[in-house]
C-alpha cells in the first residue's frame, strides 16, 4: 500500500556543526527537483510502504532555511558590474511619481 498525499513529506535536518544539510522526501515532485539540481547529492533511495523515497545532502552554505536551495548565480564580469551599477544609479535618481502625479 503506497502513502497517501497526507502521509507524504519532505524533511530537512540541519545541524550547526555539520557541513551538509540532509533532505529526506517521499514527495515525487521534490525528489525530481533535487535530482535535477547539481548541488544536491543523492545519499540513498528506496521504497517504503510501496512509495519511493530519496535522501539527499546539500552543503549548508547552499541551503537557506527560509527559501531552500540558494540560487546559483554566475559571477559578473567587470563590464557587467559597471553596467549594473549605472542602471542602479539611474534608478536611484529617477523620481518616483506620486499617485497625484499619475492621475494627471
Amino acid at each position: 500500500m503506497s502513502l497517501t498525499r497526507d502521509e507524504m513529506e519532505t524533511s530537512v535536518n540541519v545541524t550547526y556543526n555539520d557541513e551538509y544539510a540532509l533532505v529526506w522526501s517521499t514527495i515525487p515532485r521534490h525528489i525530481t527537483k533535487m535530482r535535477r539540481n547539481p548541488r544536491f547529492e543523492l545519499v540513498r533511495e528506496g521504497t517504503t510502504d510501496g512509495s519511493s523515497y530519496a535522501e539527499f545532502r546539500i552543503r549548508n552554505r547552499d541551503w537557506n532555511p527560509v527559501s531552500g536551495a540558494k540560487r546559483n548565480s554566475a559571477p559578473m564580469s567587470p563590464v557587467q558590474r559597471a553596467a549594473a551599477a549605472a542602471r542602479l544609479a539611474a534608478a536611484r535618481h529617477t523620481p518616483t511619481p506620486t499617485p497625484a502625479q499619475e492621475a494627471n
